[in-house]
């Protein structure tokens, strides 16, 4: 009998321990989808969101998100098993999943399925700048990708860093190239992929023929270093004197007595221009430092070995003249100005070309005479958070406030922890212990729809400042914290099988300083400095919304 009764016990415990694990083991979206239909897919995707999506504070307040379940689980269930041969069913099923998340806030979200791309803030935009379309309509649009392209604002595509460096400042860094024998013969080292009538788009030459072999080349160029420059062993930069190219290619005899150790870190500013244009920059800028960051790779065609180099970053800085002279723009003098394509500087900043550009621009920071500081975030999609730091903590004598932010604990929705502040830190080491005072002056961000992430999290800094504002165009409403993966984090990036491979959302959920969040909704330019973009004039070198950024440093001062 005790036997029995201790037979019966083990597996009573057995089988509480076996539910006990069966209950708290979390099901992987990936897992529910693997029976091949279209119901359990959409039920991987709506669990994983349901689990891992942060903002639910924001999206769920009257239980939105189970009445999608409610009203998609037929929808699905209809459509049976996937088959992808199967082309007209594959797109309704696939547009039916970019219906059931097209009202999360999530700015960074996008999700990839069955090799198309959906993201809500498209669809936001899109239903903004087409009132007349159905939803079911834009729904088809985005399919496209194509029409999309040309249904969405201009600004998204055609207004950020490189093209404002192309367009307002004249600078080629790219050009339309013809294959001729002289060119051959002069570029024939480079490479450069010809269309069938002999023409291509590529990287400046000039530029081009700077970089090393292979690998990561940083690049500057500056109007304090006009001719270029030589570095020494003792870290000593050694100016050129004149645009003499024989001086260039033998710098000991340019600097006798001095231990060369490399070209650089600047480079000649006769780099800038193409065949006779020359660059806008010194009808503005008193003193100015542009940065490139080229990746170089070897590469291979019929006639051997070649240099494959492409941009991947760039940079400017520089502070306005005393007087207009000839600028393309009426301007403030003694205007600090600042643009860069993302937030990549952190893996570059110890290296001595990115360190130099770092310094110019602290520089500028640092003149005592500034009236004030323009920050260009148009197309600056964000980048590494420590960059905020590198690039404004010379602003700061003490941690300074630039919002709040919420992560997930755990897998319920609401499972989230309290606001805890973000703040920009001093960065003393960095910049030999001086700060600037540039942040009690006016400060301005520019912005357009294509501003996301660090970019808005630029403006939240600029909205926290005693005297800072917005100008240009609303931005895009991404303003997540990007990392880690669902393990780690209880939320963030996942997939759902074999058919939709990302579902891209951030982990971390943040607010102003004021505790309100912009997720979804954008920040809004200051009242009447909103500045629509006009393409027309902008690619005619009419940069409006520049323009309104020195109007608003003038009404500011």
């Amino acid at each position: 009998m005790k036997k029995h009764k201790l037979t019966l016990l083990i597996i009573t415990m057995l089988v509480f321990l076996l539910c006990s694990c069966s209950q708290n083991s979390p099901v992987l979206p990936s897992d529910m989808a693997m029976s091949g239909t279209w119901e359990d897919l959409f039920k991987g995707l709506w669990t994983g969101l349901s689990d891992n999506y942060v903002f639910w504070d924001l999206d769920d307040a009257n239980g939105e998100w189970d009445k999608v379940y409610e009203e998609f689980i037929p929808k699905f269930r209809e459509l049976g098993n996937i088959d992808t041969s199967d082309r007209v069913a594959t797109k309704k099923g696939t547009i039916l999943l970019f219906d059931s998340v097209k009202n999360l806030s999530d700015g960074h979200f996008k999700m990839d399925a069955f090799g198309y791309s959906f993201s809500p803030s498209e669809y936001r935009i899109l239903k903004k700048e087409h009132p007349e379309l159905s939803d079911q309509e834009v729904l088809e649009i985005i399919y496209d990708y194509y029409e999309k392209f040309d249904r969405l604002p201009a600004d998204m595509f055609y207004e950020d860093s490189k093209s404002i460096m192309e367009n307002t400042f004249s600078i080629p860094l790219t050009t339309t190239l013809v294959k001729t024998d002289d060119f051959i013969a002069k570029y024939g080292s480079l490479y450069f992929k010809w269309d069938e009538s002999g023409k291509c788009n590529a990287l400046n030459p000039k530029i081009q023929l700077r970089t090393p072999a292979y690998g990561e080349a940083i690049m500057l160029y500056s109007s304090s270093h006009k001719f270029g420059s030589v570095t020494t062993y003792d870290g000593e930069i050694l100016d050129f004197t004149s645009d003499d190219v024989e001086a260039y290619k033998h710098p000991e005899v340019s600097f006798p007595g001095k231990a060369i150790y490399s070209y650089g870190p600047y480079y000649p500013v006769s780099d800038l221009s193409w065949e006779g244009e020359e660059q806008k920059l010194d009808s503005l800028f008193s003193d100015w430092t542009l940065c490139l960051v080229l990746s170089v790779s070897p590469e291979y065609d019929q006639t051997g070995y070649k240099k494959g180099v492409n941009l991947k970053m760039l940079a400017l800085s520089g502070i306005t003249k005393e007087t207009d002279g000839r600028a393309m723009v009426d301007y403030t003098a003694n205007t600090v100005y600042f643009i860069s394509s993302g937030f990549n500087f952190l893996p570059l900043k110890d290296q001595a070309e990115m360190k130099q550009f770092l310094m110019d621009f602290h520089k500028f920071k640092m003149n005592e005479n500034a009236a004030g500081m323009i920050l260009d975030m148009r197309g600056n999609g964000g980048g590494y958070n420590a960059d905020r730091e590198i690039l404004f903590g010379d602003m700061f004598r003490e941690p300074h406030l630039i919002g709040y932010q919420k992560n997930k604990t755990g897998a319920g929705r609401l499972d989230l922890t309290q606001e805890f502040p973000l703040y920009i830190y001093p960065e003393a080491d960095f910049y030999g212990n001086e700060f600037s005072d540039i942040a009690s002056k006016p400060v301005v961000v520019i912005t357009n729809t294509a501003t996301a992430s660090n970019g808005e999290i630029t403006v939240l800094m600029v909205n926290s400042l005693p005297n800072g504002g917005q100008t240009g165009g609303v931005t895009i409403g991404a303003n997540g914290t990007l990392a880690g993966d669902i393990l780690t984090y209880n939320s963030g990036k996942f997939s759902v099988g074999k058919y939709i491979t990302s579902v891209y959302t951030p982990y971390g959920n943040i607010r102003d300083t004021n505790h309100v969040s912009y997720e979804g909704k954008g920040l809004t330019p200051d009242k009447g400095y909103e500045e629509n973009f006009n393409s027309v004039d902008f690619f005619a070198g009419t940069d409006s919304r520049l323009g309104k950024a020195f109007e608003w440093i003038k009404d500011h001062r």
